[in-house]
């Protein structure tokens, strides 16, 4: 069947069931439909159909889906897209740069989605006509929303001083040496003690580096009473080999985690973590997706930054008061 033969079904122009097909905006919504079902019924309608999805479409571009942390991410923005008339597609980049930047020539390519949402964007080497939203770090072309860990680290080191502790020990991976320098920083801007012996970047990842991290800081003899990890998985492999081996928390150690996974409040100890608020960066992402789809003459770049907070629980408690052995005459 012939575009003229629909058009006089339709009891329309050739020419308008030529814009309605291409999803043209002079061509009525009850028109279009008009045209679409007799083209159903007649089997043509995948043929002659150009137009766009009838809901917009964000490619989601993410390191992994290993941790709990991505995944929770991934779920999070997929609601609150979907929250604003949107759908998503998942591709993972695997923290390799040259990844993600096929990934995101592909997905600005040819329609393929309509907007492109990146964690922990690289710099980009030219400009792209659809919208580009950074999650994590600011890159001057592309809007940018991103947890402000800064202050919430400041109050953890408060807090741990508050508590007693004079020297701290630290645990990350090579993925989170940002942390370990925004750690280190307020340490000393604060007062609180950190032998470079005590901070710890192990070649392992989740549970894996927080156990062989604190057995390294145990059989190196720290007398640091807290440990501060890059991330709460982290944080749970600190405590176990801490457990394993005798050691009470937060009796003789504090531990502190960050990003407030789900499991870091159903702990036998639960964990004292910094909360990046991962709910409401989703529904600016999408929110501010959303309005850039709609309107593309909305085309200022906004750098927004939500708050963490540090969420105090069981881990975490006075240092342990070493006692010195008395004077004697």
């Amino acid at each position: 069947m012939t575009l003229k033969d629909i058009a006089k079904l339709c009891n329309v122009s050739v020419s308008t069931v030529s814009k309605a097909f291409c999803d043209a905006d002079d061509v009525s919504r009850e028109t279009k439909q008009f045209i679409f079902e007799t083209a159903k019924e007649n089997g043509c309608y995948e043929k002659y159909y150009k137009g766009r999805y009838h809901k917009f479409v964000v490619a989601v571009i993410c390191p992994e889906i290993d941790s709990q942390f991505y995944a929770r991410f991934i779920e999070r923005l997929e609601d609150a897209i979907e929250r604003e008339g949107g759908v998503t597609v998942i591709a993972i980049d695997r923290f390799d740069g040259d990844r993600q930047r096929e990934l995101i020539e592909y997905f600005s390519a040819n329609n393929r989605a309509d907007g492109i949402v990146v964690y922990t964007l690289k710099q980009l080497k030219k400009g792209y006509d659809i919208p580009i939203i950074s999650i994590g770090n600011k890159v001057p072309t592309v809007d940018s929303v991103k947890s402000e860990m800064d202050c919430a680290i400041d109050d953890a080191v408060t807090y741990l001083k508050t508590l007693g502790h004079k020297k701290a020990a630290f645990i990350g991976e090579p993925l989170t040496l940002s942390k370990q320098d925004k750690f280190l920083k307020s340490a000393a801007m604060q007062g609180l003690k950190v032998d470079g012996s005590d901070v710890i970047v192990s070649q392992s990842r989740f549970e894996d580096a927080g156990y062989s991290g604190a057995k390294r800081l145990i059989e190196q003899g720290t007398d640091s009473t807290a440990i501060v990890c890059a991330y709460d998985y982290i944080a749970i492999g600190a405590m176990r080999y801490l457990e394993q081996e005798g050691y009470r928390i937060p009796d003789d150690f504090s531990v502190v985690g960050m990003d407030n996974i789900d499991t870091s409040k159903y702990l036998a100890q639960s964990l004292t973590t910094i909360d990046n608020h991962l709910d409401e960066l989703c529904t600016v992402v999408a929110d501010l997706m959303a309005k850039k789809v709609r309107n593309r003459w909305v085309t200022a770049r906004q750098e927004i930054k939500i708050s963490a907070d540090l969420i105090v629980r069981e881990s975490t408690g006075k240092a342990k008061v070493k006692k010195t052995a008395p004077c004697l005459k």
